[in-house]
């Protein structure tokens, strides 16, 4: 899917299938990736 931007805004099934293929659940996949990320990263800009 693209978003407004025309960039690619991918859909929460992929994130999940992303999960999975790790066997990890969506949400410990979530805090991993928080972790990584800068203190002042957002998602919003």
């Amino acid at each position: 899917m693209l978003a407004e931007s025309g960039e690619l805004a991918p859909q929460m099934t992929t994130f999940c299938k992303i999960a999975e293929t790790f066997y990890l659940k969506p949400e410990k996949l979530l805090q991993m990736i928080y972790e990584e990320f800068p203190e002042n990263w957002t998602l919003i800009e």
